[in-house]
């Protein structure tokens, strides 16, 4: 009996608590955002695979090595020598070799070499392909032979009896006064007009002869002359009328037998008056004296 007069009175006591204007009402618990839920477990997920990936590169990475180092398109400079100056060396980890860093390395240390571009070949080899100079020329200073550019900027200087630059056309120029690797030419007359020496070189090589010019005398304005094939010089005075003057030349050589019919010297600085003329060997040396270097 008392028990359940206990639990009336309980009950009750609830309803009158449920009327009462002063109750405190219950918190009520709301539901987590789901825009936010899902982020935080993308974020999750996407820490998870890098931290997975990283690892996975510890383990891979030391297996990616170079395998070889190879070079096309040289032809100056060995391969030995472009690799070398690359720093790239088989063994080196793949993903870790700096390719721009090689790239202005061979620049650097092969100045006839005019653009360089480097890739990676299957499966894990890496290819050197360079792009020489062809404006490259060389001539004497003081004992030594020095490779220039067409601006005359000086590329390389070597002692003359290496041989290293004999590939490239020999010229004479006007008086130097200095040298520096990497600098231009200082010629003694600072205000010496040069602007014929680019006008020849444009004219031997929109003719296609440039290829077969073994030497050009540039050291005098109007007392320029070329070599052909170390065998026949030309001797053309001033650098106007080239057409007209090799008309002449191939006129004569054609009526004498061409260039291997004897060594001989071609004078078209009057165009009105050319000569031929057969040299022995004490007169070959006086224009050819460095076609064997």
């Amino acid at each position: 009996m008392n028990a359940e007069k206990t639990r009336n009175d309980t009950r009750r006591a609830e309803e009158a608590e449920l009327l009462s204007p002063n109750r405190t009402p219950r918190a009520v618990r709301k539901k987590p955002n789901q825009g936010l839920m899902r982020l935080l477990r993308a974020a999750m997920l996407l820490m998870g695979g890098m931290i997975l990936v990283f690892g996975l590169l510890l383990i891979v990475l030391p297996i990616f090595k170079v395998s070889q180092v190879e070079v096309a398109g040289n032809s100056f400079y060995t391969a030995e020598q472009l690799a070398e100056a690359s720093g790239i060396e088989v063994g080196d980890e793949l993903l870790a070799v700096d390719m721009q860093d090689a790239v202005n390395r061979i620049l650097k240390a092969c100045p006839n070499v005019a653009k360089v571009s480097i890739g990676v070949s299957f499966p894990f080899g890496i290819t050197i392909t360079v792009e020489e100079r062809t404006d490259v020329m060389y001539t004497e200073y003081n004992g030594k032979h020095i490779s220039l550019d067409r601006s005359f900027r000086v590329l390389e200087m070597i002692d003359s009896g290496e041989t290293r630059f004999s590939p490239f056309l020999y010229v004479q120029l006007p008086k130097i006064a200095s040298v520096s690797v990497g600098g231009k030419i200082v010629f003694a007359d600072a205000a010496a007009d040069l602007t014929y020496v680019g006008t020849l070189l444009d004219f031997l090589k929109e003719k296609e002869l440039l290829a077969d010019v073994t030497e050009v005398d540039f050291s005098e304005r109007f007392s320029v002359s070329y070599t052909l094939q170390g065998r026949c010089r030309v001797e053309l005075g001033s650098v106007s009328a080239l057409d007209t003057k090799l008309l002449l030349v191939n006129e004569i050589l054609n009526s004498k037998g061409g260039i291997d019919a004897a060594y001989a010297v071609i004078d078209v600085s009057d165009t009105q008056k050319p000569t031929y003329r057969v040299v022995d060997a004490s007169e070959l040396s006086d224009f050819s004296a460095f076609i064997a270097v």
